[in-house]
């Protein structure tokens, strides 16, 4: 069984990750990664963070989550 650990999809050498590897790099749950990765896609910023490769094969820019996790950091304060 072949394991993708990363791919590298464009001219600037930029990490493309699975979602289930942002799961392991930040220590997050499955429920919650799928609920921070719709309110990413909903933002029009983001809006090249995603490749749909196939319809079970998915896509996330690795640099892109790490930003839009620094834009929620404190964002609950604000409330």
């Amino acid at each position: 069984m072949m394991h993708i650990v990363s791919v590298k999809v464009d001219d600037y050498g930029e990490c493309w990750v699975q979602p289930k590897q942002l799961v392991k790099q930040y220590s997050l749950t499955r429920p919650t990664l799928w609920r921070l990765l719709k309110k990413m896609r909903a933002k029009p910023k983001y809006k090249h963070s995603f490749l749909d490769v196939s319809q079970t094969l998915k896509l996330v820019r690795s640099k892109d989550f790490l930003e839009f996790l620094y834009s929620l950091n404190h964002e609950y304060l604000k409330n």
